[in-house]
């Protein structure tokens, strides 16, 4: 839950009421106090790249953040999304994983509770702490 709070507080202004950003802290607080198992890997990643769209930071992930054509088996990290390995450089990442995590962003959170993400890499949160 710390985790939690210091996602929001990098993505949000004090004194500034951002009521979507609270209602996903609600949901996933709730979530979290009220599920019987503790979440699967998907949960946090998630989260933050909910919270990355709320705070009007979208990750790039249906299509290459550099040239817009589409996803491939690999695909590499680039900061704000992922692209092509010749069109930028970053961690390696899969083309499922940006598809899942795309899926999951415009989906419900509880249907995401229990998920898992294919090859999660911690990536979301290295971008919120850009």
């Amino acid at each position: 839950m710390l985790h939690l709070s210091e996602v929001f507080s990098a993505l949000t202004r004090e004194n500034q009421p951002d009521p979507r950003m609270f209602g996903l802290l609600e949901t996933a607080l709730l979530l979290l106090d009220n599920m019987p198992a503790p979440p699967g890997a998907a949960f946090l990643p998630v989260i933050e790249a909910k919270a990355l769209t709320f705070a009007g930071l979208t990750p790039r992930l249906a299509a290459c953040a550099r040239c817009g054509e589409a996803l491939t088996d690999e695909m590499c990290w680039e900061g704000s999304g992922v692209a092509h390995p010749g069109c930028a450089e970053g961690p390696p990442v899969s083309g499922e994983w940006a598809d899942t995590l795309e899926a999951a962003r415009r989906g419900l959170l509880k249907d995401w509770y229990a998920a898992e993400l294919p090859g999660d890499t911690g990536l979301m949160t290295q971008m919120i702490e850009q």
